[in-house]
């Protein structure tokens, strides 16, 4: 009884000593590291990838600190690591959202071939084409509760029932995520989810 009174001290405190290696010793990530999460990455395989850029120290370590605090979820985007932080900071930073903004300046007159080009000096990703700017600027406006004829003529939209598609759009989406995030917390929690549009 005794060695194993022993042996479980032993553990929990190797495993004490561990975590708090890996989650409160601060890392210091040389330099500029960019990290890009896409939409749809597991928790482990976001951990991966942090650790192979050297921002982390542990992959286990953070997904077991992800298992205990799971709320708010974990945001996709690219994110800049270049001061000292500890895997709990990049987790709250991770959790936030707070990813990198790339600034891209189209002065007047250019067309979609220009426009194309910035987006590509600024070192944006090749999939961010100039169609999708300009819906996720006209959904933003939308978000923002611009009038729909503002909306209309910055963007460039033809009809109204074009600016009010990307409303509705916007609508569903937020519906969806909101009722998936319900119902993993439903479950987590043992309870029923009832949905009501």
């Amino acid at each position: 009884m005794r060695k194993l009174v022993l042996f479980t001290f032993t553990f929990l405190l190797a495993l004490a000593a561990w975590l708090g290696w890996a989650l409160w010793l601060p890392v210091t990530p040389g330099g500029q590291k960019f990290v890009l999460l896409r939409s749809g990455y597991s928790t482990r395989h976001i951990a991966r990838e942090l650790k192979s850029a050297g921002v982390i120290r542990s992959a286990d370590a953070f997904v077991l600190w992800h298992a205990f605090h799971r709320h708010p979820s974990l945001k996709a985007g690219e994110y800049l690591f270049e001061r000292d932080a500890t895997a709990i900071d990049v987790h709250t930073r991770l959790a936030r959202g707070d990813v990198y903004v790339h600034t891209v300046v189209i002065p007047e007159g250019f067309n979609m071939f220009d426009i194309a080009k910035a987006i590509e000096d600024a070192g944006l990703p090749k999939d961010c084409q100039p169609h999708g700017l300009r819906v996720t600027f006209a959904t933003r406006m939308i978000e923002l509760r611009l009038d729909y004829q503002a909306i209309e003529s910055i963007v460039g939209h033809t009809t109204m029932a074009m600016a009010i598609k990307y409303t509705e759009k916007r609508r569903k989406a937020r519906f969806a995520i909101d009722t998936l995030d319900r119902a993993i917390a439903a479950h987590d929690d043992g309870e029923e989810l009832l949905v009501d549009e």
